[in-house]
Parts: structure tokens; C-alpha cells; sequence
């Protein structure tokens, strides 16, 4: 992959950052909470980094999804599942419900889904990425 693969698509244009966050690893107060304690997956991993992308007057083109993808899957093509996940706080809409569940919560998606099963049976608290209550 390469940062200018459509350098002369004007439509493709726009302003994006990469956002890293240090959780220390396993020696770090982060990860001293046990995993399965919260609904956070990833308080064992070392770094933490999110893809952000801007565009102009609020109209983002839809280009800048398969480039934040493409930069995405040049680092976690190479792990394995389990390896990475992603954080809830920081959605990612281009993924469908399934996917996003398994990402964000991990091993702890089987506990989230009998709690939300027994707290809120009748979904009202339900947006597209959110956890699905067990049946």
C-alpha cells in the first residue's frame, strides 16, 4: 500500500491522523484489572491506535474508508484472531454488527450477551454495533 495511490484523485483528498495510546503491557496498571472484570478486551495490549479521517465542509468521500482500511490491514493482516480487536469508544461504521461485536468485546462477548439478555431482554437500548442479547 502506498500514501499516494490516488495522490491525483481530487475527490480523494482528505485529512487523516493516526492516534496512539501506550497501555504499558502486562506490567502496566491497565492490564492489572482482570480481562473478563469489564467489558474492555484489549486491557492487555501494549498500544492502542486509532485511524481518523477528515473531510471538507463535513462531506467525507467514501475513498477515505478503503485507504483508513488499507492502512489498517497492512498491520493486522499478519496477527492472528485474538491478537487485535478494536475499542468501542472509537467506532468504526464500515463494520457490520457481528463483526464489530467480536472487535470490540472479544472474549467477554458470551458474558456481555447473557448480562444485556437479562437487563434489557427487549433490546431498547440497541444502536447497529452494540452487544446482541443471548437467547
Amino acid at each position: 500500500m502506498t500514501l499516494f495511490t490516488n495522490i491525483n484523485d481530487t475527490n480523494a483528498r482528505h485529512s487523516w491522523d493516526v492516534l496512539f495510546e501506550l497501555h504499558g503491557g502486562p506490567k502496566s496498571a491497565v492490564s492489572q484489572t482482570d480481562l473478563a472484570a469489564t467489558s474492555y478486551a484489549q486491557r492487555d495490549k501494549f498500544l492502542l491506535w486509532q485511524l481518523n479521517a477528515f473531510g471538507e465542509d463535513g462531506n467525507l468521500p467514501r475513498e477515505s474508508f478503503v485507504f483508513l482500511k488499507q492502512i489498517m490491514d497492512s498491520v493486522t493482516q499478519s496477527m492472528v484472531d485474538g491478537d487485535w480487536g478494536m475499542y468501542a469508544n472509537s467506532i468504526d461504521t464500515q463494520l457490520d454488527g457481528n463483526t464489530a461485536q467480536k472487535l470490540y468485546w472479544g472474549d467477554n462477548l458470551p458474558r456481555l450477551r447473557k448480562i444485556k439478555a437479562r437487563l434489557d431482554p427487549s433490546n431498547v437500548f440497541w444502536n447497529p454495533q452494540g452487544i446482541s442479547p443471548s437467547v
